[in-house]
């Protein structure tokens, strides 16, 4: 069973070498009397999985570029917001100084 998720604590199966979100297959190793859930290999330990530190790696950095390009997106709304404001504030001001006979 496969999921889009973002992988979470990668571990690689030393039977097939696949790599999955720890959580997930600790469960279906569990759920399954430690039968490979991709290959079907018995007698996989969970102490057997290694940890996939080179896509842990690419996954953090992902998650933060994300971070960074979401709190960009956010001060650049939080600017424009701004700019409305200032904008809408120098109309009302301007309406309001503009003498009665003109108006």
């Amino acid at each position: 069973q496969y999921s889009k998720k973002l992988l979470t604590d990668a571990v690689m199966l030393p039977c097939c070498f696949q790599t999955c979100s720890y959580g997930p297959l600790q469960s279906a190793l569990l759920s399954q009397n430690f039968v490979c859930p991709l290959c079907e290999t018995t007698q996989i330990g969970i102490d057997k999985l290694m940890p996939n530190k080179q896509l842990r790696a690419m996954v953090d950095d992902f998650i933060k570029d994300q971070r960074k390009k979401m709190e960009a997106r956010e001060q650049s709304l939080a600017q424009s917001q701004s700019s409305v404001a200032a904008a809408a504030t120098r109309v009302v001001t301007a309406t309001a100084t503009v003498p009665a006979d003109v108006a």
